[in-house]
């Protein structure tokens, strides 16, 4: 079935970029605050639950996540490149879309509920995994409803119900855990929070103008959505296992404590991937409306150099400063078991970043083959280092595998979109961020201080130092960064 309906034209170049500014400004506020919220009650839940129990939370968040690839498929891909160049064929994607999502979380969520109480019997634990599972379920749904209002680049609503939900939730889940409830209590309140945010989300859609149409739903629609996201579909399988599997081979290899050990590090790692989040959906919908392989490059590199200018600093930071930050975010008990896992971990936030920006410029550009490619490359050396590290390492080799993975990863899509659109000068937008992030390790080696004030004192000489190499060599990076300020482009 094709999509003969009337294509909206895009907008002009100067609405379309303040509208993208204003879409990554409000996305940005809205992840700074839902995962700050996210980051408390998992702080709070490392410190009251037993390890055991908490690693049996982390699993079930992070089997959950891994579950969910196959209700999610390919199909955000296909509301985002399909809804930004018509609308008109938005609501029928995004309709499309939820009764496939519905058939296949009924099918893969039962199964995965199934096999945990066969494992676990009719315990508090496996009910506690059950409900985690199920708000994993409810999430797929909010995130779709997300994908369907960034075609549209009108994500404020989305952004204020994506705050409320982390927000009950973390309210939820400290509530209950420092008023004594345990890990059941804990899943009860995540599923609530998921259930608060499905609602919000809902609600934001249908302001936005989207809804469901099921009298557009048809056979041969259906079928046709699924042969057009085959390829991504697969690669969305494999890029959510190349995120989460690690989780997973700890607890079969070594159970809940080596889970814990490396979900305190991973947790915190995984915090700040919001701001690629962020930039990919900002970028996104403005290269898929656009054939123009300028437009790719420009998306390409402003978007690595705004994740360069928080990533190289983050990892630099928590290179040097892990055994100090992990005890005192998570207590005494983690360091020696979760400090070298983050040293580990550290780049892989940046590396992540350039290959979901990479791979959002192949889906872009309609290269899905090469997507699978490089996905399926990254996760084929995850595996197998997995396999091989695992066993004698832990979480040490889980970390490692994480970090080679993402860069394998980056290196090959990299490679498959040069043939395509040219050059495209990663190197050259993060160096100036690289350079001021070496300036800030000397200050931190240097200069031995408490945590806290360390801290404080590696952001301000990073901030010093970005903006006199800046100024000198790349002020285009300043003007970005000014320019996002003051929501315009």
């Amino acid at each position: 079935m094709q999509i003969d309906d009337e294509v909206t034209a895009a907008p002009p170049v100067t609405s379309r970029s303040r509208r993208t500014a204003v879409n990554a400004a409000v996305n940005f506020a809205a992840e700074v605050l839902g995962k700050g919220a996210t980051f408390i009650w998992m702080v709070v839940a490392t410190r009251v639950l037993a390890q055991e129990d908490f690693g049996a939370l982390s699993y079930a968040l992070a089997l959950g996540v891994l579950v969910s690839a196959l209700p999610g498929w390919g199909f955000d891909f296909a509301i985002v490149t399909r809804g930004s160049r018509n609308h008109r064929a938005l609501e029928r994607t995004y309709t499309e879309t939820l009764v496939w999502q519905v058939g296949a979380a009924l099918v893969v969520y039962g199964a995965a509920i199934g096999v945990e109480f066969s494992i676990r019997g009719a315990t508090s634990t496996a009910v506690a995994f059950a409900l985690v599972l199920v708000s994993t379920a409810v999430d797929l749904f909010s995130h779709t409803m997300r994908e369907a209002a960034v075609a549209r680049q009108r994500q404020a609503g989305m952004a204020g119900a994506l705050v409320v939900q982390r927000s009950v939730t973390a309210a939820a889940v400290v509530g209950t855990l420092l008023s004594g409830g345990g890990l059941l209590l804990a899943a009860v309140a995540i599923l609530t929070g998921s259930l608060v945010g499905l609602t919000m989300h809902f609600l934001a859609l249908r302001r936005v103008g989207v809804r469901a149409r099921p009298s557009s739903v048809s056979t041969a629609g259906l079928t046709e959505l699924w042969r057009a996201t085959l390829t991504t579909g697969v690669t969305g399988l494999v890029l959510v296992a190349l995120f989460r599997i690690d989780s997973v081979l700890l607890q079969l290899f070594l159970g809940e404590r080596a889970v814990a050990a490396y979900a305190v590090s991973y947790r915190l790692v995984e915090t700040v991937l919001f701001v690629a989040w962020v930039l990919k959906d900002a970028v996104f919908p403005v290269m898929s409306a656009d054939d123009d392989a300028t437009t790719t490059r420009r998306g390409l590199q402003l978007s690595s150099a705004a994740a360069a200018a928080v990533y190289l600093p983050f990892a630099a930071g928590a290179a040097v400063l892990a055994p100090q930050v992990i005890g005192l975010l998570y207590g005494e008990r983690y360091i020696d078991q979760s400090a070298t896992i983050l040293v580990l971990l550290a780049p892989a936030p940046m590396l992540f970043a350039l290959a979901y920006f990479l791979m959002a410029a192949l889906a872009a550009r309609r290269l899905t083959s090469s997507m699978l490619i490089s996905a399926g490359t990254a996760l084929v050396v995850n595996v197998v280092l997995n396999l091989l590290l695992i066993p004698s390492l832990g979480g040490e080799g889980a970390a490692a595998t994480t970090t080679v993975s993402y860069l394998v990863e980056v290196l090959v899509a990299w490679m498959l979109l040069r043939r395509r659109i040219g050059a495209v000068h990663l190197v050259r937008a993060i160096w100036v961020a690289a350079s001021a992030s070496a300036v800030m390790v000397v200050a931190l080696v240097v200069v031995r201080l408490p945590v806290l004030p360390e801290i404080v004192l590696g952001a301000v000489v990073y901030a010093l130092a970005y903006a006199v190499v800046a100024r000198r060599w790349a002020s285009e990076q300043l003007d970005l960064i000014a320019t996002l300020i003051r929501r315009k482009m």
